[in-house]
């Protein structure tokens, strides 16, 4: 929709200075002007958002920016459903979801920013995903997955010895005989240093950022080809 390329423009801005308030009144803008809620959501909020996602991917902007960021894409959807007769789940544009993923921390490790992001971008991205915060035991990963029937489990590691402790989650999944059904995936920045460390501890695929975390779930799933 050519007529929303200038909020999208002004929205991207905003998300590039981190302005929580000037992000909003663009979306209202775009509401005000006699767009509908949804196509601000698809063609303004959302282009926007994957732009940002670019950025990451690229390393042309910082982490904690990107937390920011996807704080303020989240209430700016959150406006947009309120405004809608029904409640935008997944990819915004109608089509089920590709799934269900449980997300949290290894054990031993709490850290939050990075996985909070990836959350953020698997919804966006047309996935339920289920943070179960940090510090989660090996068992509570999969008991969790069975319980939602989830396809994927994520897990964020920042240091060796607490992606050492993923081994588990792999040697749950194997004694149960659920490696088919689903899958693991691992990231932070143990992963990031040594690409090939997902190998060893069991997982079936490492993503370096949530944006690439999106696509490789996709591929997992077969989301996308």
């Amino acid at each position: 929709m050519q007529e929303l390329i200038p909020f999208q423009e002004q929205f991207f801005e905003a998300l590039t200075r981190q302005d929580v308030q000037g992000g909003l009144t663009v979306v209202q803008a775009a509401v005000d002007a006699g767009f509908p809620a949804k196509a601000v959501l698809l063609h303004v909020t959302i282009p926007a958002l994957d732009r940002i996602g670019l950025m990451q991917a690229n390393n042309e902007i910082a982490l904690s920016q990107v937390f920011v960021v996807a704080r303020i894409v989240d209430m700016a959807i959150e406006r947009l459903n309120r405004l809608m007769s029904f409640r935008v789940i997944t990819t915004l544009d109608e089509r089920p979801s590709l799934g269900t993923v449980i997300l949290g921390s290894a054990p031993g490790d709490y850290h939050s920013l990075g996985r909070k992001i990836v959350g953020t971008f698997l919804k966006l991205g047309g996935f339920k995903a289920i943070d179960l915060g940090i510090n989660v035991p090996a068992a509570r990963f999969v008991d969790t997955a069975v319980r939602e029937e989830a396809k994927v489990i994520c897990v964020s590691a920042l240091l060796l010895h607490t992606a050492e402790e993923i081994k588990e989650i792999r040697a749950l999944l194997r004694e149960r005989s659920l490696e088919a059904q689903i899958k693991l995936v691992v990231g932070g920045a143990v992963f990031n240093a040594d690409p090939e460390l997902y190998r060893a501890v069991g997982a079936d695929a490492t993503a370096v950022n949530a944006h690439s975390a999106v696509t490789v779930l996709k591929q997992l799933v077969g989301g996308m080809p």
